[in-house]
C-alpha cells in the first residue's frame, strides 16, 4: 500500500468536524458570546433557548429558565406588550430591532443594556433571538462626556484645542468664539498663533507646545503684561497649557483667563496702609467716644441712686409695698449701670495702647486677685486651691484683672446648694506658660465656646446670674495683649477649665 493509499484510508479530523451536529455549532458560538443571548418561540411565547450569560444575568439556570414565559424576567413586562414586541420584529424582518432599557441584576441592582431583538423563519415556526449587551460603563462615559462637553463650553475661561502635528485648531469654547466674535466653524479655520496680541510666530508656539508636552501631565503656565493698564494697574493674561496624548497623537489645550486688570503692587500697599489708617483713627475715635460718654454718664446716674435712696429714707414709711418695690427697682438699675459703666471704662482701657511690660510674679498677682474677691469668697464658701505659678513679663493689673474674672465667673456660675472649688495651676510646653483655671460650676456647652467671648453675649438671664457680659472679654484682650491666647474646655454639669497660654519668649 502507498503512501497516498495510508492517507486516504487514515479518518481526518475535519471528517469529525463535519459529522458534528449542526446546533452543536450553533451552541458553542452562543456560550462563547459575551452577550446575553435568548431564543423565544412566537407560537408558545416560552424560552426554547438561552446562553450562560443571559442565564447569569437573570440569577437562574439554563435548565430553570427553559420554557418559561420570558416577559416574566422583564422589569414591568406582560404577555401582551411581549406579543406586541414579537409581531413588531416579525413585521421588521429581516432587519433587527434595538432598543434600550434598564435590567433589574439578581443582587438588586440595575445595568444599562443594549438589545437587539431579530426573527428567524424556519419553517412555520417563527423565533426571536434577543441579544442583551452590557453597556452600562459606556452609558455612564456618555454621561460624563455631556458634563465635560458642557463644562468646557459654558466655561468663562476662553478654551482653545490645537493639534501639535498639523498645528491646526481643532476645538474651541463658546468663551473663545463670544471673543473673537467668530463663529467657531471660522475660528477654526484660524492659524492659533494668529490669534494672540503678543506677536509670537508659528516656530515660537511650536516650541512653546514641546516645553507643555515634555512637562506633560503637568500644566505649562506663563503670565505676560499687556498695554493700555490705567495708572496704578496692571493688565495681565493668565495662560495654561495643558499636553494631552489622544489617539497617538498630541493635542495642546489652552486655557486663557479672559485679561483684567489688577493694582500694582505698590497701589495694593498704599490701599492696605489707608485702610489701616482708617481703622486705626475709626477706633480711636470708638474708644475715646466710650471713654467719654461713660464718665458723661455717671453723674445722671448719680442723682438717680442718691435721690431714689433720700425718698427711700425720708418717705419710706409713707410708702405703700408696691412703691418700695419701685425704689428699689430703680436702685438696682442704676447699680446694674454703674456695673456696666465700670466694665465699658475698663474694656476701653484695655483697647488703648499696650502698657510696658515688667517681670512680674504670678503668685504676686493670684494674691492681689484673691484680696479683691475676699468678700465673694467669704459669702460664696468658695475653697480656692492653687499650685506654683511662674514668673512672667507682663502687666500687673491687666493679669490681675484676668485672674479676678475667671475666679469670680467660677464663683457666680455655681449650681445651688454646691460650694465653688476653684484650683489654679500652671504647666508649660515648649514655647508657653499655661495657667489653668478649673472649677466645678455648671459648665458650658461646646457651641458656645467662641461666643462667650464676644462683648456683651450672655448665656443666661440677669436674674439667674448677674452680669454685663463683658468680663470674658476683658480677659481674651489682655492675654492678646501679652501675645498669648485664652481657651476653655468645659460640657454642661461637668465644671469648666479656662487656659491661658503665655509664650515664654516674653518672660
Amino acid at each position: 500500500m502507498d503512501d497516498h493509499t495510508e492517507i486516504a484510508e487514515t479518518p481526518s479530523v475535519d471528517d469529525g468536524f463535519r459529522h458534528a451536529e449542526p446546533l452543536d455549532w450553533a451552541r458553542a458560538a452562543l456560550e462563547q458570546r459575551a452577550e446575553g443571548i435568548e431564543v423565544v418561540d412566537r407560537a408558545s411565547l416560552r424560552l426554547v433557548d438561552l446562553n450562560a450569560a443571559a442565564a447569569k444575568r437573570i440569577g437562574r439556570t439554563r435548565d430553570e429558565l427553559v420554557g418559561t414565559s420570558p416577559w416574566s424576567h422583564m422589569e414591568g413586562g406582560t404577555q401582551a406588550s411581549y406579543e406586541a414586541l414579537f409581531d413588531e420584529v416579525i413585521k421588521a424582518c429581516p432587519r433587527p430591532l434595538v432598543s434600550e432599557r434598564r435590567c433589574r441584576l439578581p443582587g438588586g441592582g440595575f445595568l444599562d443594556a443594549e438589545v437587539v431583538h431579530t426573527a428567524l423563519r424556519i419553517g412555520d415556526s417563527w423565533l426571536m433571538v434577543v441579544a442583551t449587551r452590557d453597556i452600562t460603563d459606556q452609558k455612564k462615559q456618555q454621561v460624563r462626556s455631556a458634563l465635560l462637553s458642557r463644562a468646557f463650553d459654558q466655561s468663562h475661561d476662553h478654551m482653545l484645542i490645537v493639534d501639535r502635528e498639523s498645528m491646526r485648531c481643532i476645538d474651541c469654547n463658546d468663551a473663545v468664539c463670544r471673543y473673537y466674535g467668530m463663529a467657531r466653524h471660522d475660528l477654526l479655520q484660524v492659524p492659533p498663533w494668529t490669534l494672540g496680541s503678543d506677536g509670537l510666530t508659528r516656530e515660537d508656539l511650536e516650541r512653546e507646545y514641546d516645553d507643555a508636552i515634555a512637562v506633560s501631565p503637568l500644566p505649562r503656565r506663563r503670565m505676560a503684561p499687556t498695554a493700555g493698564s490705567r495708572a496704578g494697574t496692571q493688565a495681565v493674561s493668565e495662560e495654561q497649557q495643558q499636553a494631552i496624548r489622544v489617539e497617538g497623537r498630541w493635542v495642546v489645550l489652552i486655557t486663557n483667563r479672559e485679561v483684567r486688570e489688577r493694582p500694582t503692587q505698590q497701589a495694593q500697599i498704599d490701599a492696605i496702609q489707608q485702610q489701616l489708617a482708617e481703622l486705626t483713627r475709626s477706633n480711636d475715635e470708638l474708644r475715646q467716644f466710650a471713654h467719654v460718654t461713660s464718665h458723661d454718664l455717671f453723674e445722671p446716674l448719680r442723682m438717680m441712686s442718691s435721690y431714689s435712696e433720700l425718698l427711700r429714707r425720708r418717705y419710706g414709711d409713707r410708702l405703700d409695698s408696691d412703691a418700695q418695690d419701685f425704689i428699689g427697682f430703680i436702685a438696682s438699675g442704676a447699680d446694674r449701670m454703674k456695673r456696666l459703666i465700670d466694665d465699658l471704662l475698663l474694656y476701653s482701657r484695655v483697647e488703648r495702647s499696650a502698657v510696658p511690660l515688667k517681670q512680674l510674679r504670678l503668685d504676686g498677682v493670684l494674691d492681689d486677685a484673691l484680696a479683691n474677691l475676699a468678700h465673694a469668697i467669704e459669702r460664696s464658701g468658695a475653697v480656692v486651691e492653687r499650685g506654683p505659678l511662674p514668673e512672667v513679663m507682663g502687666e500687673p493689673s491687666g493679669l490681675t484683672q484676668v485672674f479676678q474674672n475667671l475666679i469670680g465667673n467660677a464663683i457666680k456660675f455655681t449650681a445651688r446648694g454646691t460650694r465653688p472649688r476653684i484650683y489654679v495651676s500652671a504647666s508649660e510646653d515648649e514655647a508657653n506658660w499655661i495657667v489653668s483655671v478649673s472649677d466645678n460650676g455648671i459648665g458650658i456647652a461646646p457651641e458656645y465656646f467662641e461666643r462667650i467671648f464676644v462683648v456683651f453675649q450672655r448665656l443666661h438671664a440677669q436674674d439667674v446670674y448677674e452680669g454685663t457680659g463683658i468680663g470674658l472679654t476683658i480677659c481674651k484682650k489682655v492675654v492678646e495683649r501679652h501675645g498669648g491666647r485664652i481657651v476653655v474646655d468645659s460640657a454642661p454639669g461637668q465644671g469648666t477649665t479656662f487656659s491661658v497660654h503665655i509664650p515664654k519668649m516674653a518672660a
